[in-house]
């Protein structure tokens, strides 16, 4: 039996092949290159290139020229064709694209180049935006990208930290609208919470029926943990939005899972009101950080 690896090739190879004639010879590069997109570096990435190598060989070249081909390297592959393979590592971790960045010369696109900056994984912004403070170039390059992730960031740290809700609003629909999982939930979270209750209603009735409850569930955590050093505040908008959701008669226990249409919609709203007063901050929530406090005072 052939392993993975073998069988992945032989794909490519047919892959690669079934886009002779059809395609440009540059075009067929593209393609092949785009279906190479799980990559961890630095043993499957190199594996990846020798790979592709192989697969570009056999379709490519006649059976006089694929022994002269073979000696193709990474340096000889086209410079568009590395770009694309580093985009698909970027867009999957950022870390392993530093990576692949810092190991080989042929392979250094800055996050400046606008190719790589619109599809690069920005996770660890995502998960704190506090942090993108520090990385104004990096957050730059992928902004005038158009990068979905930039885009979510930019509008969390408007909408909280400069207190300008019309653009933070903008940035976190422009990241709602591409798909964005934290950026729907966010979007349609503050749209109850500013009075557009219907709106927002409508975006996480289709964000729930289309990821489920479990995604929802995750995204309030998510949510708790990217406000961590940005400035809440209780808006009075907030308190009017909230009471006017309040239902006249609560059918159900306050739980996500056992929640009717519309106490369900009042429960994420409860969660965030008491995120924006400070019930139910990371360091209330974890146990191990109420210890690790206690224990500094004792100390």
């Amino acid at each position: 039996m052939c392993d993975d690896s073998a069988l992945e090739e032989r794909f490519l190879v047919q892959q690669c092949s079934r886009l002779v004639g059809e395609r440009t010879h540059r075009m067929g590069m593209w393609v092949l290159a785009s279906r190479l997109s799980c990559f961890m570096f630095p043993v499957k990435l190199m594996n990846s290139f020798s790979m592709l190598s192989k697969a570009y060989i056999q379709a490519y070249t006649s059976p006089m020229d694929q022994k002269r081909a073979k000696k193709q390297t990474l340096d000889t592959m086209p410079e568009d064709l590395r770009m694309v393979i580093v985009s698909k590592v970027g867009a999957s971790s950022a870390l392993d694209y530093f990576n692949a960045i810092v190991a080989s010369k042929s392979l250094y696109f800055r996050f400046d180049n606008r190719f790589i900056a619109k599809v690069l994984n920005l996770s660890p912004l995502v998960k704190k935006p506090a942090l993108a403070k520090r990385h104004r170039s990096l957050m730059d390059s992928c902004f005038s990208a158009n990068n979905i992730d930039a885009n979510f960031v930019t509008g969390v740290l408007q909408y909280f930290d400069s207190r300008n809700q019309f653009l933070g609003m903008h940035h976190l629909r422009t990241a709602s609208k591409a798909g964005h999982l934290q950026g729907r939930y966010v979007y349609g979270v503050l749209l109850m919470a500013i009075g557009q209750t219907e709106k927002g209603v409508r975006i996480i009735n289709k964000l729930t029926d289309e990821k489920g409850i479990k995604a929802v569930e995750n995204c309030i955590k998510e949510f708790l943990l990217s406000l961590d050093r940005l400035d809440r505040n209780v808006k009075d908008i907030y308190v009017t939005s909230f009471t006017k959701m309040k239902p006249d008669h609560q059918c159900h226990p306050p739980e996500i899972n056992t929640a009717c249409s519309e106490c369900y919609h009042f429960f994420l709203m409860t969660e965030f009101f008491e995120m924006m007063i400070g019930l139910n901050s990371p360091d209330l929530c974890d146990p191990s950080s109420q210890q690790g406090s206690k224990d500094a005072k004792m100390a």
